[in-house]
């Protein structure tokens, strides 16, 4: 292995899972998670049904134990601008000495500074 190899591995902490399963009660088409300076969109759903099954699995590199993951749901709209209908974070330091964090999270009324479009290159699935 290369000196830039074992650099790199030695900069990465792990990995960090995030799985987003289901909407309830909410009309959403799609999620967007951000750790860092990382940001990964879930598909999205060509209709905002208010109860939603998502099969995604998104992945970040973490290079340490500190930070949040912060999960943002968002509506789009066809003639107007996209609109943020909640959010959540976690914070890492949740997860230290956990495997796993299951459970449901209230989404939070979105910041007045946070209502831009999420920036995506995901396919809706009326375009596959």
């Amino acid at each position: 292995m290369s000196e830039t190899g074992q650099l790199k591995e030695k900069l990465a902490f792990g990995s960090l899972e995030v799985r987003v399963l289901e909407v309830r009660e909410l009309p959403v088409h799609l999620f967007v998670v951000r750790y860092e300076l990382a940001e990964k969109a879930t598909e999205i759903k060509k209709h905002a049904s208010a109860t939603h099954t998502f099969q995604d699995v998104l992945n970040f590199k973490i290079m340490r134990m500190h930070g949040d993951v912060e999960v943002e749901a968002w509506h789009k709209h066809k003639l107007f601008k996209d609109k943020m209908v909640g959010y959540f974070r976690i914070p890492l330091r949740e997860l230290e000495n956990q495997e796993v964090l299951n459970g449901w999270f209230p989404l939070s009324q979105p910041d007045k500074t946070k209502i831009a479009s999420p920036h995506t290159s995901e396919k809706s699935e009326e375009d596959k």
